[in-house]
């Protein structure tokens, strides 16, 4: 599965935090999807899954019924704001709401990501960046 890692504290007493570590095992999908050929190499999904299981580097949650040790759900997390556009001349203010699942691919990260991670090997790119 791809290496992923938590951006944002789900679950801060689970250490489930912003940073943590982890690998996908499976997706949820959502119940209106159709069915998903597992002999594709590509899935296009018309709706968000409903959950991403992760089995997680660290954790200090209990197991959960029936999925392996240290695997957890995540769930997408949603977010609303206001913009302001303009129409016809007249400027209107609309509502925005985004769903997003709190991760991101791990398999590279910048130094300041990499703070306060135990990693057991690293390479590091000392070169002068571009200017």
């Amino acid at each position: 599965g791809m290496k992923v890692m938590v951006t944002e504290n789900v679950e801060t007493e689970l250490d489930i935090t912003n940073g943590a570590r982890g690998t996908v095992v499976g997706i949820i999908c959502h119940p209106e999807e159709q069915s998903v050929a597992h002999d594709k190499e590509t899935v296009d999904l018309q709706q968000l899954p409903l959950c991403i299981l992760v089995k997680m580097d660290r954790t200090c949650m209990a197991k959960l019924t029936n999925l392996e040790e240290s695997v957890i759900p995540i769930q997408p997390a949603c977010r609303t704001f206001r913009i302001k556009i303009k129409e016809n001349g007249k400027e209107n203010i609309r509502c925005v709401r985004h769903r997003q699942f709190p991760m991101t691919a791990a398999y590279t990260f910048t130094d300041y990501r990499s703070q306060g991670q135990t990693l057991t090997s690293i390479i590091v790119d000392i070169t002068t960046p571009p200017s």
